[in-house]
């Protein structure tokens, strides 16, 4: 039967551990495959997975028997089947690579990967502070120190906090004892710094904020972001939700 792909996700994550000679890693990758007519895939198919640097050589084949398909969904555990029983450390991958992807002898479609696997691993058996996972169907930060806060002007800005926080994502709240101008901002400074100044979003996470949404905005350095004000709202206490996206 030929297919093909609508990807919806392609995600790179550690999933191995090291050897004795050599490290070896897996990586999870996930997609979405629908017959020529646009039904999704079910049941089990044969999958062949193709490796590529970034001049398009091949590096490495896998062939998978029987992967599940549910509504046209499948999630991989790549390179278990590869020498070693992963990839080895030797691999550069930063220079950019992508995988090809055929199912039941069907066309390959290649997808790129933008970002290489050391972005979101240490590399060991055990997960570092900031690494990303996959845990059922939801995208979670294992980060375990939150980001910390400092505030412009302790006189007015009485309190400033992060709860659920990350240097991804999470709630900054703070109080202010007196109507506030643009020279009053708080930041929450970054446990890793960016390449790049990332792109910051804030959204009010009560009715409360929302009703002055539009006095607040944010900025970015790579090392931290701060919540600043345009124009002057009254005393109280404010709290956004923040998410932090680092582009090229």
């Amino acid at each position: 039967m030929k297919t093909r792909y609508l990807w919806l996700v392609a995600i790179v994550i550690l999933l191995g551990a090291a050897k004795a000679d050599a490290q070896v890693r897996q990586f999870s990758y996930q997609g979405l495959a629908t017959t020529t007519a646009g039904i999704p895939l079910t049941g089990k198919h044969e999958m062949m997975i193709n490796y590529y640097n970034h001049v398009g050589s091949l590096i490495g084949t896998e062939s998978l028997n029987e992967v599940s398909f549910r509504n046209g969904v499948f999630d991989l555990a790549l390179g278990g089947n590869l020498p070693g029983g992963g990839f080895p450390s030797t691999i550069d991958f930063s220079q950019g690579w992508s995988i090809g992807v055929s199912v039941d002898n069907g066309t390959e479609v290649k997808s790129l990967i933008l970002g290489a696997p050391y972005a979101l691993s240490g590399g060991g058996g055990s997960a570092p502070a900031g690494d990303i996972v996959i845990s059922d169907g939801h995208l979670i930060s294992k980060q375990t120190t939150p980001p910390t806060t400092s505030v412009s002007n302790s006189v007015k800005i009485t309190a400033c906090s992060v709860s659920n926080a990350t240097d991804i994502a999470g709630r900054v709240s703070f109080t202010s004892s007196a109507s506030l101008n643009s020279a009053d901002y708080v930041t929450v400074k970054f446990n890793k710094p960016y390449t790049t100044a990332p792109i910051v979003m804030i959204t009010p996470a009560d009715g409360g904020t929302l009703s002055y949404m539009l006095d607040f905005y944010a900025t970015s350095t790579t090392s931290d972001f701060s919540i600043k004000i345009g124009i002057l709202p009254p005393s109280g206490t404010f709290t956004f939700n923040y998410m932090v996206v680092e582009t090229q």
